[in-house]
């Protein structure tokens, strides 16, 4: 609703906040009904603050058509960070559909809550847009037609379950063609699952268990079992040493000034890169980012980073588009 008189009463409303929240109300001339709007500054955990002076968002919250509604701003930029709705006016239960937003605008998470629990369609996204899964949400339980994507918004997997997670799913090897099909249990592959080429052919088969891969076996041409070599169905790009390596890199190599700890800029620099066969690093950009000079550091730190193991598809080295976050933190 635009009116320049509203505008100006949330204005002075925010200037004078001590309580939790300000109620502002303006009865619009010629208009019989009354609409109120709760205005509430929040932390970046999104719980209420006294003022809006250090406020990560500022929450408006209304009542329309028998239904509370809601909407919150990220404070720095001015921007949409979420749409949704309450119970009620305390703010405190869930209700209807929710939709959260990145700094730039585009939609990071969709979902519906009923009497708040997540109970509905589901959907994430990468802040640049690229889909990271698809399904159906019942508390903590992702299920239905789950849709799996890789970092490059690929078609990577999909998972045919009923609530428990329970039931069947596909795998897709993009770069090599190769597909799979098995069980699934608790919304994981489980048991074993067949791999086979464009032609149709056998080529892998993959036990899996509660914590992974348990075995995998590959098979030639003739179906013959190949013994005395690696057998590696997919293995995702990672640094070379581990996880270990990678936290003593960032350590040695990472800058964080004085001047970003003073003005207490800090958060998690999400990078989007491109690892080639063989484990050199290209094409790096930022996903998303509290702050720019936070950007300049991550991709520089990475683009200085040594070779990675590069990531394979049933025996095959290929590229692959991995997603890696960086964490600014003041101690």
């Amino acid at each position: 609703m635009k009116n320049k008189a509203i505008g100006a009463v949330r204005k002075k409303c925010k200037s004078v906040m001590i309580v939790m929240f300000c109620i502002s109300s303006l009865l619009a001339t010629g208009q019989k009904t009354q609409k109120v709007i709760i205005t509430t500054p929040l932390n970046k955990q999104l719980k209420p603050l006294p003022s809006d002076r250090f406020s990560y968002a500022i929450e408006d919250r209304w009542l329309e058509n028998g239904q509370w509604k809601a909407k919150a701003i990220y404070t720095e930029t001015g921007t949409l960070m979420a749409e949704y709705g309450y119970a009620d006016s305390t703010r405190k239960t869930l209700h209807g559909k929710y939709t959260l937003y990145g700094t730039n605008r585009k939609k990071k998470q969709e979902v519906t809550y009923n009497m708040g629990v997540a109970d509905g369609p589901f959907a994430e996204w990468l802040a640049d847009g690229t889909p990271v899964r698809k399904g159906n949400i019942t508390g903590d339980n992702i299920w239905g037609n789950v849709e799996l994507y890789n970092g490059e918004g690929k078609l990577e997997a999909i998972f045919t379950t009923n609530e428990k997670g329970m039931g069947s799913g596909k795998e897709f090897l993009p770069k090599t063609g190769i597909t799979a099909e098995g069980a699934v249990k608790n919304g994981k592959q489980d048991g074993l699952w067949i791999y086979r080429d464009t032609a149709g052919k056998k080529i892998m088969e993959v036990l899996y268990n509660e914590k992974g891969i348990e075995k995998e076996t590959c098979f030639d041409n003739a179906g013959k079992q190949i013994e005395g070599k690696e057998c590696i169905s997919d293995r995702p790009a990672t640094f070379t040493g581990g996880e270990k390596a990678w936290i003593s890199f960032l350590e040695k190599n990472l800058n964080y000034s004085k001047a970003l700890r003073k003005q207490e800029i800090q958060g998690t620099v999400i990078l989007k890169f491109l690892v080639k066969e063989d484990g050199s690093i290209t094409s790096v950009k930022v996903v998303e980012s509290p702050d720019p000079e936070l950007s300049a550091e991550a991709i520089r730190v990475i683009k200085t980073s040594p070779k990675w193991t590069p990531a394979v598809e049933a025996n095959i080295t290929v590229p692959y588009t991995h997603i890696q976050g960086i964490t600014f933190q003041l101690k």
